[in-house]
């Protein structure tokens, strides 16, 4: 493939076809040859398009019009060029306005938006690129709270759209008002920032998305002392206006680290318990916490004084079991103990959080059932793995309330179901 691509192209363009089977490995070869030290220095310039089963070459290639050139569209051709010349030959500032233009579909709103007074910023006053702030300033007010809280997030950090998500509905940031027609907003919402470029697919790992680094700097000047973040050995002070903060981990953090949080009301590395017995308590008005990743073993009994928490990561930890104190969080939406591989079981008094939405157990091998009365939690939309263990056959039957449920769904235990719970659980209407 490395020859044939090195070879004369005299005869115009040449196409080289992988064709397979899913999961052969195609997109892996590609990558090889993509990457290959001889390819890099025969080919001054290389691209990566990734495209969806609905393949549209126009589509994937200029933003605004849909098409390579004004042909078809005569009335756009001057105002179109005067904007282009506006990008100074930037491709980001490019492609952000072509997104913004995609949503625009009238000749005088394109005046508008090369008329804007938005251009006469000079990057070097606003820090950021006019093209930029212009096409934050279009967005709905809906998707600049959404934007904005992404300056939580660290540079280069690629993320998953469920990820993101998950984090909008817990600081509710998500408006069904906004759009009443759309069932799934939080899709609708990512999906809207990706078509205008906030959000771009990660080069490395398809199903991931990343913030292009000028697009994280437009994040965090529009968001303001509103959300703030630590990175590394950087001390600082937060804002009594901050609300949304993020903490990159390092591998040991002790309290002093987090002196920050104190003023407001808030990897395998280590966290110094101190963080979560004496931090952890003051922080009353927290929706939000995480310590995924942490070597952590067990938590302290503080939830109980965290009552507004919406969201609790502890994927990746190893924590052996988890607090009663925890399900006496009503207000509860996202429980994450995804590869705790030391996580023995779950508490019987789960079915106190009436408000979850989302409970993700993938990877908790040790877990050996579910337990009972979680038919009480009719607002789950996503369940991991159920569990049904060893003479608990009829436990199936509490999945007939579950009609929420939605997306990937593993049942594990069926040896110990019958025929007649498993018609109770009526699987076939979720």
């Amino acid at each position: 493939m490395i020859e044939l691509l090195k070879g004369d192209t005299s005869n115009g363009v040449s196409v080289l076809s992988i064709v397979g089977m899913g999961g052969m490995g195609k997109t892996t070869l590609a990558q090889l040859v993509y990457n290959y030290a001889t390819i890099n220095q025969s080919f001054d310039l290389k691209a990566w398009v990734c495209v969806s089963d609905n393949f549209d070459t126009i589509a994937i290639t200029k933003h605004a019009l849909k098409a390579r050139n004004f042909n078809g569209h005569r009335q756009f051709k001057e105002i179109g060029e005067k904007i282009i010349r506006r990008c100074s030959g930037l491709p980001l500032a490019a492609k952000a306005i072509g997104s913004l233009l995609r949503t625009v579909k009238y000749y005088r709103e394109w005046g508008r938006i090369y008329e804007s007074e938005i251009w006469n910023l000079r990057e070097e006053q606003c820090g950021i690129i006019p093209a930029l702030r212009l096409s934050y300033h279009h967005l709905p007010s809906y998707l600049k709270r959404c934007f904005a809280y992404c300056s939580i997030l660290p540079k280069d950090y690629e993320f998953e759209e469920e990820e993101i998500i998950l984090l909008w509905k817990a600081e509710g940031l998500l408006q069904q008002k906004a759009m009443p027609q759309v069932k799934d907003i939080g899709n609708q919402y990512f999906r809207d920032l990706v078509s205008r470029s906030f959000f771009q697919i990660s080069s490395k790992d398809e199903p991931r998305f990343v913030m292009h680094d000028l697009i994280n700097d437009l994040a965090q000047v529009v968001a303001g002392d509103i959300c703030s973040k630590l990175e590394g050995n950087m001390q600082k002070k937060f804002s009594n206006r901050t609300r949304h903060s993020s903490y990159i981990i390092s591998n040991y953090d002790t309290v002093k680290k987090f002196e920050a949080f104190d003023q407001m009301s808030l990897c395998r590395p280590y966290l110094t318990n101190d963080v979560l017995v004496d931090l952890l308590p003051k922080l009353g008005y927290l929706r939000v916490l995480s310590l995924s990743g942490y070597a952590i073993i067990e938590l302290p009994d503080v939830f109980e004084n965290l009552k507004h928490l919406r969201y609790l990561n502890f994927s990746h930890t190893q924590i052996k079991w988890l607090l009663d104190s925890l399900f006496t969080l009503y207000h509860l939406v996202t429980l994450l103990s995804e590869d705790c591989s030391k996580l023995q079981r779950l508490p019987s008094k789960m079915g106190n959080l009436v408000n979850l939405h989302y409970l993700d157990i993938k990877g908790a091998y040790l877990i050996e059932r579910i337990p009972f009365r979680i038919d009480k939690l009719t607002n789950l939309q996503r369940l991991s793995n159920f569990i049904i263990g060893e003479g608990e056959g009829h436990s199936i039957r509490e999945l007939k309330y579950l009609s929420n449920l939605k997306g990937d769904f593993c049942l594990s235990g069926l040896e110990n179901v019958n025929g007649e719970d498993a018609r109770e659980a009526k699987l076939n209407e979720k």
